[in-house]
């Protein structure tokens, strides 16, 4: 039986939150704007112009030794690997954002992975469903932290999406792009979390 897991980068991998926060107050601040805190940004754009936006992400300085991976990152992915799991890193991005985030990843991540999906266009959108990631003998999952990605099989039954969606809430369950996912035994709010959900996904498999 093939088990793949196929993991989100931004928000559920690191605290890109508190990245844009930090990269918004040293280089892109006026003296007139006041100090971003990472806990008050609760939308994409974070209130800063489309244009601010762009230029963070594709700072190479949002990827230097400040981006670090949320605490548990390395155990839950060693655990799914012991389990049979392949995992697969699957982000977007803008061209220039990807080859930055590609960087960090093969000197952070690539140990604890299996391979990566990096899109990249000059319009990106955030949506996961041109890629296939159903398993034909076996069963897939998506962590992700975008409810956008996570429902879209419960609605339109999509038939390359994953049999199962769980919903990383590192940075609270306030942000518009994770607060209507709401269903509680596929939520987790620490990477330590993700243990006892794959004990139920499996249950439900008969694994």
């Amino acid at each position: 039986m093939e088990k793949i897991v196929y993991l989100d980068f931004d928000g559920v991998c690191v605290n890109t939150k508190k990245r844009m926060s930090e990269l918004k107050n040293l280089k892109y601040r006026t003296m007139s704007e006041p100090l971003v805190k990472w806990q008050d940004i609760n939308t994409w754009d974070a209130g800063f112009s489309p244009k601010i936006v762009d230029s963070i992400f594709d700072d190479k300085d949002f990827f230097n030794y400040n981006l670090k991976p949320f605490d548990g990152l390395y155990d839950a992915l060693e655990m799914l690997r012991s389990r049979g799991y392949k995992i697969i890193l699957y982000t977007k991005g803008t061209l220039r954002n990807i080859s930055n985030k590609a960087k960090w990843v093969q000197e952070n991540l690539d140990d604890y992975i299996d391979g990566h999906i990096f899109t990249g266009s000059r319009n990106v959108s955030m949506g996961k469903s041109d890629y296939d990631m159903s398993v034909e003998n076996g069963f897939s999952i998506l962590i992700d932290d975008n409810a956008e990605n996570l429902l879209v099989n419960d609605r339109t039954k999509i038939r390359n999406m994953p049999d199962y969606s769980i919903c990383a809430k590192f940075c609270g369950d306030d942000e518009e792009w994770n607060k209507e996912f709401i269903y509680e035994d596929r939520i987790i709010l620490k990477w330590s979390d993700l243990k006892s959900v794959i004990d139920y996904i499996e249950e439900l498999e008969g694994v």
